[in-house]
């Protein structure tokens, strides 16, 4: 976060944030733990990752993180979220991807 300063303001100012593919939410855990003025929510498709996330968010009695099962694959997830989220990130999801559509 260093490289990003404007974006450190920001999160120490308060903002919410969502973390696209957040596996088990070891980078919004951090976050949270750190920008105790913003809100994340880290989005995935797996559960036993979901799981570990929370169990996370629990041990670290965070109320300012939450985790949300969603298929980021399907064009219609985001239809309710699109305007709740000032900053968006993608820390694990990327590797992840396996398959690529090509039209």
């Amino acid at each position: 976060m260093p490289a990003l300063p404007e974006i450190v303001a920001l999160l120490e100012k308060g903002i919410k944030v969502v973390d696209f593919g957040c596996g088990e939410g070891e980078v919004c855990v951090l976050l949270a733990q750190t920008f105790k003025n913003s809100q994340f929510v880290g989005l995935d498709l797996d559960d036993e990752a979901l799981q570990a996330a929370n169990r996370k968010k629990t041990q670290f009695n965070l109320d300012n993180v939450s985790f949300e099962k969603v298929d980021l694959s399907d064009e219609n997830s985001m239809n309710d979220k699109k305007e709740m989220f000032d900053y968006a990130t993608s820390f694990d999801g990327i590797h992840d991807q396996v398959c690529i559509k090509q039209n």
